[in-house]
């Protein structure tokens, strides 16, 4: 486990981690990699995917990769749920969905979120009845995955 030589629990900032696999993953329909973006920002509105075995019930994990589309909401709004710590900033990404509180949960950490059909984010954290939020795949992480793989 490689977490961001930056990592802040207390701010949640840098919220993210490369795992190193101990040998070769089997690739198959059902196992696959996802191809890391080029660091573009995704905009408010935009229909994405999240997935994990996250929680489904209060202290249940799912024994079946659950999957949910969530909307990306902006910044600034997103800034009015989380009025302190941590700061909503361009390396976050806020999305859910305020109607059914449809959203990623407890359990659901690293999994990607894919806009557009592109990995644009990483499963970081949430509150109830706020906002899920993602680490962005910004061009900022992305030369830190690039120099911690080469290293």
């Amino acid at each position: 486990m490689i977490p961001h030589n930056l990592y802040n629990s207390k701010l949640i900032t840098n919220d993210i981690m490369l795992l190193q696999l101990e040998g070769t993953a089997t690739l198959n329909r059902f196992v696959n990699v996802l191809s890391l973006p080029c660091g573009e920002d995704v905009t408010d509105g935009v229909i994405c995917n999240v997935a994990g075995w996250g929680q489904t019930r209060i202290e249940e994990d799912s024994d079946k990769l659950q999957q949910v589309n969530v909307t990306i909401i902006d910044r600034k709004l997103c800034s009015q749920y989380y009025t302190y710590h941590p700061v909503i900033s361009a390396d976050v990404l806020c999305a859910g969905d305020k109607k059914i509180a449809k959203d990623s949960c407890t359990g659901d950490s690293g999994g990607p979120l894919l806009c557009n059909g592109k990995y644009n984010g990483i499963v970081s954290f949430g509150k109830p009845k706020k906002p899920g939020v993602y680490t962005r795949l910004s061009k900022k992480y992305l030369h830190w995955i690039k120099n911690t793989i080469q290293n």
